[in-house]
């Protein structure tokens, strides 16, 4: 049996056995994050974080496997990334090219995990 990524770690430790129970807005609020919606210029979503408390703020213009998706990239940077400086550019993103390390590529890696259908073990 291969090790649980850490998407399906947390998962696991709260609970959820079912794709359809995955809220992302539940889960970032158990993580210390709020999730909030407003209208974003030059970017679909970003996170600003204090101490152990953040505000993912998505772009409600987004369509909604966008805002899904953005909202578990978010969520990928505060679980790996906390405490850290970084500023996402539009070139960053789907760039294929990008180190294994880069925070970009780990934060889109997690929210690929909670995004596709296989993310939750039914075993």
């Amino acid at each position: 049996m291969s090790p649980l990524r850490p998407a399906e770690q947390l998962l696991q430790s709260l609970g959820v056995t079912q794709p359809q129970e995955i809220d992302l807005e539940a889960i970032a609020y158990d993580q210390g994050a709020i999730v909030k919606y407003r209208p974003l210029e030059g970017c679909e979503a970003r996170i600003v974080g204090f101490g152990e408390r953040a505000i993912i703020t998505v772009d409600n213009r987004a369509l909604p496997s966008r805002v899904r998706f953005s909202t578990a990239h978010e969520l990928g940077h505060w679980q790996n990334h906390r405490g850290r400086s970084l500023i996402c550019r539009a070139e960053d993103i789907g760039n294929a090219r990008r180190r294994a390390l880069d925070p970009e590529r780990i934060a889109d890696n997690y929210a690929a995990d909670w995004t596709s259908p296989g993310v939750v073990d039914s075993s």
